[in-house]
């Protein structure tokens, strides 16, 4: 099977923003929420997405990481965020003996190697900031005295205000190459990678900025938003977070059949609108009767036995045809 053709190049068709086959226009699944799967823009679910989880764009992702956990194509779920859990297994699972056998477990539920002087600790216990007159030895804070802290003891690490070589990696104390540590938290920032930075498009493009400065993912009702933004409270104004933005919650009978919302599961066809394609509309008349023009899932007007909702996910990969691209 030949790849699409995006103007006169000639792509795989394997990617989202270029899906498609047989040398027709590519597709950019992405625009739908779809994800391209065997060169067809398919919804991400357990067919698509078997090893993985389907993230609020509708791409697949690995599902191991604390922020997109999941697993057989369900729906990724931040772990941290969510629960306080850290993912193990592509499961939100609380940091412990069994999910941290060989750290400790920091304020936020996530698994540490437990080695730094302010994050010591093993066995899946609490991490621990050893204190004055006391060295991170074998994960435990025993009595000593820590090494002068310069760049080259403190390769991986900040040194603190006593000279002492810290992880780096907390809020109060970020930094490495042995630099004077910062205090991200007065700078309303984050620590992230030994770098105190601010929430921004580049730092959480997938996701909004909380009030703390914090990247989230932007898909709560009470946190909405993406591309680095400050995240939304969807909630005052009766609205839900779907695909990062606030949109009106029209399922106004809580029924899920299409009350003029978007979700799929609304075979039954009461969304009560009088469109000339929709034989919903509580008349006796056949409104149209040419074939079904209406590519949502949730129109059953083309008259005939076969529920639509039931049909393959596949939303289209370009017109059929070679342009000419030299697919």
């Amino acid at each position: 099977m030949t790849g699409c053709c995006s103007g006169t190049t000639c792509e795989p068709g394997t990617a989202d923003a270029a899906c498609g086959s047989d040398a027709a226009a590519c597709t950019n699944c992405t625009t739908n929420g779809y994800y391209c799967f065997e060169q067809h823009c398919e919804v991400c679910d357990a067919n698509t997405c078997p090893a993985g989880c389907c993230d609020n764009n509708g791409v697949c992702q690995t599902g191991t990481t604390t922020a997109l956990c999941g697993a057989a194509g369900g729906y990724c779920v931040d772990c941290l965020w969510q629960y306080g859990d850290a993912c193990y297994h592509q499961q939100c699972e609380a940091c412990d003996a069994h999910t941290c056998p060989n750290g400790c477990c920091d304020a936020d539920g996530v698994c540490q190697a437990g080695t730094a002087y302010d994050i010591c600790g093993g066995g899946g216990a609490a991490c621990a900031a050893c204190t004055a007159g006391q060295v991170c030895s074998n994960q435990a804070c025993v009595p000593g005295s820590p090494p002068a802290c310069y760049s080259n003891t403190c390769a991986n690490g900040c040194c603190s205000a006593a000279h002492i070589c810290m992880s780096g990696q907390t809020q109060t104390s970020c930094g490495t190459g042995g630099a004077t540590c910062a205090d991200c938290a007065n700078a309303n920032e984050t620590c992230l990678n030994g770098a105190c930075t601010a929430c921004n498009a580049t730092t959480c493009p997938t996701g909004c900025c909380d009030a703390t400065g914090d990247c989230r993912t932007g898909a709560e009702d009470g946190l909405c938003g993406t591309n680095g933004a400050a995240c939304v409270n969807c909630a005052p104004n009766g609205q839900i977070c779907v695909g990062h933005a606030c949109v009106a919650d029209d399922d106004d009978d809580n029924d899920d059949n299409d009350d003029n919302d978007a979700s799929p599961d609304d075979a039954d066809n009461d969304d009560n609108d009088t469109s000339p394609d929709d034989d919903d509309d509580n008349d006796t008349v056949d409104d149209d009767v040419s074939p079904d023009d209406d590519v949502s899932p949730d129109d059953d007007d083309d008259n005939d036995s076969a529920d639509d909702d039931a049909t393959p996910a596949h939303h289209g990969s370009g017109s059929s045809g070679s342009s000419g691209c030299g697919c």
